[in-house]
Parts: structure tokens; C-alpha cells; sequence
């Protein structure tokens, strides 16, 4: 495992906020969470899609990004033939994230079967309240690609009953480096 780590600036917080009150919009609630808990996971997620645009920014790789509102998207990325999509986790700076795993819900994956979608980016972002099951955008300064991993990869681990339904758990040091995903494509 070689995560990457890259600084959430102000620029990634407004392009983070502005579109996450966009989607709320069209967005279904998937956990009966009040809005304002659902804006943060939309916050969340989209911040997760910024950083590996970065990322893929940086490293000159050429992709196809869909970031919409409104509809439901077919794809995060699209990478030469592959579908990638992105995963991201909050976590709390004083618990760390070195002792959480990739997860991928259960129903997501039959989403995501039907999609075509055939690597998934796990990335983790600090501000995370793990007991009160808030993110804190504002607090919000570090962001990590911990690595990816092979949609078939996924389904063949572990399925666990977590509080809010089934969910596939990877440990995060069985994820292949990011610097690894341009063999992937």
C-alpha cells in the first residue's frame, strides 16, 4: 500500500459545496439521514471525485468524468475502456484511517455489474465524526488515495451486516497501489 495524500485547499471546498447543494436536490435518501447529514455525504463523495481528478490531472492521464445533478450518473470516470468508480470515507484525525477497510455496499454492486463498472478507487478524507456520523467540510483539510481495487476482487471478499445493510469489506493493505492503475486500463 502507497497512499497519496494531497491537501483539501479552499478551491476543492467550493467546487465540493457548490455542487453538493445542486444534487441534494435530485438526490434519494439511502439512510434516513435529515438533509443537512445528507448534504455532508453528497460533500463527501464529491470531494472524493475532485481529489482523483487531481490526481488524474497530475499524472497526465486522460479520462472522461461525468459530475452531474440531476440525473443518475453511468460512470465516476471513464479510463481508455475501463469504468472506474470512486469510494470515499471519512475518518477522524484522531482515530486515523489505517484500521478501516474498502467497503462497497451490496445493493451498489449489482449497480455496478449493470454498469460495467470494473475498478473502484477507495479514497479517505479527514473531518469525519464517526459518533455523531458527521463530515465537517470546514475541518476538511487532508485527503488520501489509499489505493483500488478490481470489481471482482470486491464481490469475492468478505460480506458482512453492517448498521445500514450488507457491504463487501476489503482490507485496505489488499488494495493494489494507485501508481499501479494505468496497468488496470
Amino acid at each position: 500500500m502507497n497512499p497519496k495524500e494531497f491537501e483539501v485547499n479552499d478551491s476543492f471546498k467550493n467546487i465540493t459545496r457548490k455542487h453538493s447543494l445542486e444534487r441534494i436536490e435530485f438526490e434519494f435518501d439511502r439512510f434516513g439521514l435529515p438533509r443537512k447529514n445528507r448534504i455532508q455525504m453528497i460533500e463527501l463523495g464529491t470531494l472524493g471525485q475532485l481529489i482523483f481528478k487531481h490526481y488524474l490531472d497530475s499524472e497526465g492521464i486522460n479520462y472522461d468524468f461525468e459530475f452531474q445533478a440531476g440525473n443518475y450518473d453511468e460512470k465516476d470516470f471513464q479510463i481508455g475502456e475501463r469504468i472506474v468508480e470512486i469510494k470515499t470515507s471519512g475518518y477522524s484525525d484522531e482515530e486515523g484511517y489505517t484500521n478501516l477497510n474498502a467497503i462497497y455496499n451490496y445493493n451498489q454492486m449489482q449497480q455496478a455489474e449493470k454498469k460495467n463498472i470494473s475498478l473502484v478507487v477507495q479514497v479517505f478524507v479527514n473531518g469525519y465524526l464517526k459518533n455523531e456520523k458527521t463530515f465537517n467540510l470546514k475541518k476538511c483539510n487532508k485527503a488520501i488515495i489509499i489505493g483500488f481495487s478490481t470489481i471482482q476482487d470486491l464481490k469475492n471478499s468478505e460480506l458482512r451486516y453492517l448498521p445500514y445493510g450488507k457491504a463487501y469489506l476489503k482490507p485496505l493493505r489488499e488494495l493494489k497501489n494507485i501508481e499501479d492503475l494505468e496497468d488496470y486500463i
